[in-house]
């Protein structure tokens, strides 16, 4: 599984996890925290709450009916072991 478009060439990359980070702190680290969720929990979590987003469904409990754990629970799981496999293209 490869992830965005043309990003070698534009350089852009997800950054290495640092534990100095948390999900709020930017895109780039938000998005592969939730790649991570998606490889590691429930692979259909983005789609999900994209859907409860956009129609306004949206409840933080959501987290918990998806992937068994809150977002904070997730994040900390995450910190523990946030290896990750990324090919770009």
């Amino acid at each position: 599984m490869s992830h965005g478009v043309n990003n070698v060439r534009s350089r852009w990359t997800l950054p290495d996890y640092k534990p100095t980070q948390k999900y709020e702190n930017a895109y780039r680290v938000t998005a592969r925290f939730l790649l991570w969720v998606e490889k590691t929990k429930n692979r259909k979590v983005v789609d999900k709450l994209d859907a409860a987003l956009r129609d306004g469904t949206y409840q933080p409990e959501m987290w918990v009916k998806l992937t068994g754990l809150t977002v904070d629970q997730l994040w900390k799981e995450y910190g523990d072991d946030p290896a990750l496999a990324l090919t770009y293209k």
